[in-house]
Order: C-alpha cells, then sequence, then structure tokens
C-alpha cells in the first residue's frame, strides 16, 4: 500500500500536465490536495480538490474521472468504497451521488440533489457498512442502498451529522448534539427509538475489532456502549 501511495502523489504532476489528442475536450482539474485515498477492488481511488482519480495496483494505470469522460457532476465532497456492491460511492457537495463500479460504469442517484427541502443539505460525512452508505448532512443521515442504487432510508436528527458506525446489532450516529444509537431492528426513522449515548459531538465513528471509536478535537475515544 505504501507503494501505491508514493505511486500516486508521484503521479499528481503527470495528471496535471497531461495533454490531450487534438480535437477531444478533456476536463483539467487542480489535485493538489489529496484529502482521502480509498482502496477498491485493484484500484485506490483518491479524493482530490474536489476531483477523483484512480491508480491500478495492477498495472500501475492511473485513470482521471471527470464530468466529460463519466461522472455526473463535479466539485465531489466524499467517496467511500463499497465491496459488496463493488462501488465507489461518489457524493457530491450539491447532494448529487454517483456509484461508480470497478468496470468504469457509473449509475447516478439525483433524488437527494433535487429535492426541494428547507433543511441544510451541506455534506458532511460519508460511511459504507455491507451493502449501504451513510450520508452524514446538515440535518441527518441518508441511507442509501448501494446495490440497488435507491435512497434506502432518511434519519432525521435536527443537526448537523458528522459520522455513522454500525456493529451487527446497532447504529450509532455522531452529531453535533452528541452520540445517539439504536438498534439495527428498530424503525430508525421513528426518531423517538434513538437514544442520547454521549452529549460530546465527536468528528469521526469507527467499529474495529468489535470496539467502539469515536474521534474529537485529534484525540481517539473507546466508547462503552452500554
Amino acid at each position: 500500500m505504501r507503494k501505491a501511495i508514493l505511486a500516486i502523489l508521484v503521479c499528481l504532476v503527470a495528471i496535471a500536465s497531461h495533454a490531450s489528442g487534438v480535437g477531444t475536450w478533456r476536463a483539467y482539474s487542480a489535485y493538489n490536495d489529496v484529502t482521502r485515498i480509498v482502496p477498491g477492488g485493484t484500484r485506490v481511488y483518491v479524493l482530490a480538490s474536489g476531483g477523483l482519480y484512480s491508480y491500478n495496483t495492477t498495472d500501475t494505470e492511473v485513470r482521471t474521472y471527470d464530468k466529460v469522460n463519466t461522472l455526473s457532476g463535479s466539485d465531489i465532497a466524499q467517496i467511500a468504497w463499497c465491496s459488496s456492491a463493488r462501488r465507489l460511492v461518489v457524493v457530491y457537495a450539491n447532494g448529487n451521488m454517483d456509484l461508480l463500479g470497478d468496470d468504469d460504469t457509473v449509475v447516478n442517484i439525483p433524488d437527494f440533489y433535487n429535492k426541494i427541502m428547507s433543511d441544510d443539505k451541506t455534506i458532511f460525512g460519508l460511511s459504507v457498512c455491507g451493502r449501504y452508505a451513510y450520508v452524514c448532512t446538515g440535518f441527518g443521515v441518508l441511507k442509501v442502498d448501494v446495490k440497488s442504487a435507491t435512497i434506502a432510508d432518511t434519519y432525521k436528527f435536527g443537526t448537523r451529522t458528522n459520522d455513522v458506525a454500525v456493529t451487527a446489532s446497532d447504529i450509532y450516529v455522531a452529531t453535533k448534539g452528541g452520540v445517539y444509537t439504536a438498534r439495527l431492528t428498530d424503525n430508525l426513522v421513528d426518531h423517538s427509538v434513538w437514544r442520547q449515548l454521549y452529549t460530546n459531538a465527536f468528528s469521526y465513528a469507527a467499529v474495529l475489532d468489535g470496539n467502539l471509536y469515536f474521534l474529537s478535537d485529534g484525540n481517539i475515544y473507546l466508547a462503552d456502549p452500554t
């Protein structure tokens, strides 16, 4: 993985200076600010300066993705790999979404982008568990079924949500107003089934080796979900 990341960084210059053929259109993006690196299949996907490219660990090919040749939009806010669907979840700053397959096919999910609503639609986070992607917004969480390319549910908290972590039995949502949890078997659309676990505002949540962790201001906390 270290070699792959090094190759990705070296290729930044090559991507920026690459010239297209005569008579073709090409979108040129800056890739100097790398914000996320996501392994997916034989590729490593990189989100940089709102643009997307990948590095193939098998043949070292570097491929760029943009609105001209592949994607449905620009200004990408978040990416995450869904291994069960073999798709990269691409969420744009305006709420539009693409599902990029490892064969470079793209399925667009425009429902959230097209929905007229007074809630804050700003994108703050994205996590994947199984076949589902959880998109964190300014008002709550969108649960996206990556395999069927549909928005399965919406969980409203009335405040900014930063991240989601899922165990075998429970779901945890880190919001600006604290961490909320519920059983996966509950009707999660009903806000009354959620209980507040912590009042702290955590920026990230993760499950590792069966343990639940939260991140705040550079500090990692091991949670006690009981």
